[in-house]
């Protein structure tokens, strides 16, 4: 007995110095709210960074350093961007509605299809056959001229944002050549390392780290066809309970894509 209770008393003390050594936890979940604030949506597929650095001091330092400014994107093209997303957006939304209104009808012609033309049934459910009709007609019409209009705004801009991304690119090359070699003096003074993962593998919008402690910085995007959310949030992280991260819109950046 006095054996079985010494060993207990060692395998205690073992753990508690494996947790004393141990690594700490990180759970971080990506959500976005809808912008009324009715709901959110976790976001799978999401690929999240632990970095032992903050990367916008980084590159906001680069930034400060280059030889010349940053290439600011003209005011033009900014309105530009956001006149196409809203005629992409009224396009979808009459797309949704056309294949609404498409569904309806055939639910409607499967019913009619079992009843006899004599029947009052029959005629009730034809008159609002006819009522849906002329709805998935206008809306047809309406989708195919959203459409054409959002197309021919996105042509009509693509030549000029492409020439913005190129004089971009360009500086960057030259402005951030040596962010490598800042970024791996950096890990070197702190003595942590990256990590990656991927929403998703455990859990819904959810990816979870073990690293030393230490201070990092949560770093995600996700893209959306003209925008981006971009995070880079500042965590301290401590051994005992998992320390939550949440990623959403209250503390993302919403960032132009050109």
């Amino acid at each position: 007995m006095r054996r079985r209770t010494g060993f207990g008393l060692t395998a205690v003390f073992a753990a508690l110095v494996l947790t004393a050594c141990g690594q700490a936890r990180v759970s971080v979940t990506v959500e976005l709210e809808d912008e009324d604030g009715d709901g959110t949506v976790l976001l799978d597929d999401v690929a999240v960074r632990l970095l032992p650095y903050d990367r916008d001091f980084i590159f906001d330092s680069l930034t400060a350093a280059a030889a010349t400014p940053e290439p600011e994107i003209p005011p033009e093209l900014l309105a530009a961007q956001e006149e196409i997303a809203q005629a992409q957006q009224d396009w979808r939304d009459a797309e949704d509605r056309w294949n609404f209104l498409r569904d309806t009808l055939k639910k409607l012609t499967d019913e009619l299809a079992e009843l006899n033309p004599s029947m009052r049934t029959y005629r009730t459910i034809h008159g609002e056959w006819e009522r849906w009709d002329g709805q998935y007609r206008q809306v047809d019409r309406r989708k195919g001229s959203l459409f054409e209009r959002f197309d021919s705004l996105q042509r009509e801009t693509n030549a000029q944002m492409e020439g913005v991304r190129i004089v971009q690119r360009d500086w960057a090359d030259q402005a951030f050549r040596d962010v490598g070699v800042v970024i791996d003096a950096r890990i070197d003074e702190t003595g942590l390392e990256e990590a990656a993962d991927t929403t998703g593998a455990e859990g819904p919008g959810v990816v979870r780290f073990e690293v030393p402690p230490g201070e990092y910085w949560v770093y995600a995007r996700h893209e959306l066809p003209n925008h981006e959310f971009y995070w880079n949030v500042p965590v301290t992280v401590e051994r005992g309970d998992p320390v939550a991260v949440r990623l959403g819109r209250d503390n993302a950046e919403m960032r132009p894509i050109f």
